[in-house]
């Protein structure tokens, strides 16, 4: 194998073949990190900001996109519904909102107080805005629960979709 002198070095002939000498690929090497940090989608490396509303109201009807999420937990905190969810994003607004499902009501017998609850489902939508970053975030949203409230009982009976059971808000 032949060999050239570099100083007091000896480089094998099949590094000869790359066009650039051996000092030229740290400063290659850092030259594309730079740029790929440049190019990512987030301009800061800070996470999105949380600006959801301390408790968002409920939708009837919904216009926007249906976007993937994933929900990790949620609980009752007062009059809210507060979900922590997971979504993709990174480069544009992202909004959660609580959609009752049209034909969704449906009668459910409550034998110990000997009345007919009207349980209806709702469903978490999501709108990335079409953002097409990959970075995963989570987020905590919350729904406001009193336009649920019936006058004449203290507590509401409904399902969400993608949420195993039946969710009891007591008021």
């Amino acid at each position: 194998m032949a060999q050239f002198k570099i100083g007091m070095k000896m480089i094998p002939s099949y590094l000869k073949r790359f066009p650039f000498s051996m000092l030229q690929w740290p400063v290659m090497a850092l030259c594309v990190l730079v740029l790929l940090q440049l190019s990512s989608c987030s301009k800061t490396n800070e996470q999105p900001s949380n600006d959801y509303p301390s408790c968002k109201p409920l939708l009837q009807i919904y216009e926007g996109g249906e976007d993937g999420f994933q929900i990790f937990s949620f609980e009752f905190q007062e009059s809210c519904l507060v979900f922590q969810l997971g979504y993709s994003g990174g480069c544009g607004e992202h909004t959660f909102d609580l959609v009752k499902e049209d034909g969704s009501d449906t009668v459910f017998p409550n034998f110990q107080e000997d009345v007919e609850n009207i349980v209806s489902t709702y469903k978490i939508v999501h709108d990335d805005g079409d953002d097409r970053c990959q970075a995963y975030f989570s987020a905590d949203v919350s729904f406001d629960l009193n336009s649920l409230q019936v006058g004449n009982t203290d507590r509401v009976y409904f399902r969400i979709k993608d949420v195993p059971g039946l969710l009891v808000y007591q008021y």
